[in-house]
């Protein structure tokens, strides 16, 4: 085998040296690819796959000593970008794009840290002391990634980050129990489950298009706690896939044709035995509470949004922390919130409409105005509302049309620094001029017809509009 390996190795580097001098920094690339390649074969020897890990075997050990088995430099990732949109990825992953900088591929003799899988987030922890920032099964090992290079051969603490881990192990194994019970209850099968990074998590239930009820929620919550108070044993174990017990396991799919050897069960006992490679709890009673929050039909399934153990605690005490807030803005009780919150919003709605009517008012009023002036010869026209925004200059310009004499309409809006501007008129005129009001503004903007934007210095109204008025009288 390590004669394999040798020639292997010398005919990728024969390649490789070629290859660098076409290009330097594509050889670079393949030269840590074809390494990582190689280590990894060759610690796979000796390392412990995946589905047989110290923190599958035993999910509540924190910590062990593992040797490093290889040690590879991988590219650094890319700087995380600010996205407004809102991600439909996990972002309960491998953080690889939240922190920039250089990683490191370390695999281990074998480690309590998760990779990810079965819809289970990876750990996070440590690794000799550096800290490790994302787990993947590659070629059925775990590779972990870490922030700094560890040295081969050496022996290093792992340790996970526990909070994390026993909040993923209870929704998880929260997760199975709710499915195992619905499928118990109504035949319904989960389809999909995802593990949300805070407060909910979510599965798909396969009604096959029947109704699910409110009272079809409450019963299955119901005996889902009542699982939970019961405390069955939850344990994993590993059997051949030709056992015939595996006929009496559940599960959504078929294994696939390349799985080698024995498959890890999960069992909770007089309840459910599925196919998982997860961590999990001992107990169900070590879940606490199951709390169903809602159900939705979302295409041809039903999601549920289900929130379980410390997760739960933590969401009591965040809604009680805003009832408390609440009842002392409302100056009510809790019970009465929402009819308080009914009622303000009533009155914030007519008290909206009463205020567009005045605007509209005053727009028609100020237009007027304005209207006058130019019929008495002035060339260029303008007011300023400090309350003023942009639905009161459209309205405004509106209202005043095209004035007598090809006057020019010059409205701004706003208090002392930021604010938004408006000039209507002749069109020519208006593309001219509008790019100098927003200089003198110190702002920018455009439009057809009508030059618009927002500025700055809306203080500057004086200033901008003396030069509106040089540059008209000049023409």
């Amino acid at each position: 085998l390590m004669g394999v390996f040798r020639v292997g190795f010398f005919t990728i580097l024969a390649h490789l040296s070629r290859t660098r001098l076409r290009c330097a920094e594509q050889g670079r690339r393949f030269l840590i690819q074809y390494q990582h390649q190689i280590r990894l074969a060759m610690a796979s020897v000796s390392a412990v796959p995946a589905g047989q890990l110290a923190c599958q075997t035993n999910s509540y050990l924190r910590e062990l000593t593992a040797t490093v088995l290889s040690c590879v430099e991988a590219e650094a990732p890319p700087p995380a970008k600010k996205d407004k949109k809102k991600s439909k990825k996990n972002p309960d992953g491998g953080d690889l794009q939240a922190e920039p900088g250089s990683r490191w591929v370390v695999q281990l003799s074998d480690t309590v840290l998760f990779p990810e899988g079965g819809g289970q987030p990876p750990d996070h922890g440590t690794v000799g002391g550096v800290k490790c920032v994302d787990v993947q099964v590659v070629e059925g090992f775990a590779c972990h990634t870490l922030t700094a290079p560890v040295e081969v051969g050496q022996t290093v603490t792992v340790t996970v980050d526990w909070q994390r881990r026993w909040d993923h192990m209870q929704q998880h194994t929260g997760q199975h129990l709710i499915t195992a019970t619905a499928v118990g209850l109504f035949g319904f099968p989960t389809v999909a489950w995802h593990l949300g990074p805070t407060s909910s998590s979510t599965l798909d239930l396969d009604t096959a298009g029947e109704p699910f009820t409110d009272s079809m929620l409450a019963e299955l919550e119901a005996t889902v706690n009542e699982r939970v108070r019961h405390g069955h044993a939850i344990s994993p174990k590993w059997i051949a896939p030709k056992d015939p017990e595996m006929a009496t396991i559940r599960r959504n799919k078929d294994l696939p044709d390349d799985v080698v050897g024995d498959v890890r069960v999960l069992t909770i006992d007089g309840i459910d035995k599925n196919l998982c490679c997860g961590t999990h709890v001992m107990s169900t009673s070590h879940l606490s509470a199951v709390k169903l929050l809602r159900a939705e039909k979302v295409k041809k399934v039903v999601r549920l949004h289900f929130c379980v153990g410390d997760r739960l605690l933590a969401l009591a005490d965040d809604m009680f922390t805003r009832q408390l807030a609440l009842t002392a803005a409302l100056a009510v009780a809790p019970e009465r919130h929402l009819e308080q919150v009914t009622e303000l919003s009533r009155k914030v709605k007519e008290t909206d409409k009463k205020s567009t009517a005045l605007g509209r008012e005053l727009a028609e009023a100020t237009a007027v105005r304005l209207s006058a002036d130019a019929a008495q010869g002035q060339r260029v026209v303008s007011a300023h509302r400090e309350a003023g925004d942009m639905e009161w200059m459209v309205a405004t310009a509106s209202a005043a049309g095209q004035l007598a004499n090809d006057a020019i309409l010059f409205l701004t809006c706003g208090v002392d620094g930021s604010g938004m501007f408006m000039l209507a008129g002749p069109p020519d005129t208006v593309k001219a001029l509008g790019p100098k009001v927003a200089e003198v503004l110190e702002g920018r903007g455009g439009g057809k017809g009508r030059f618009q934007g927002k500025v700055a210095s809306v203080s500057k109204h004086p200033e901008a509009l003396e030069m509106l008025k040089g540059a008209i009288d000049s023409t």
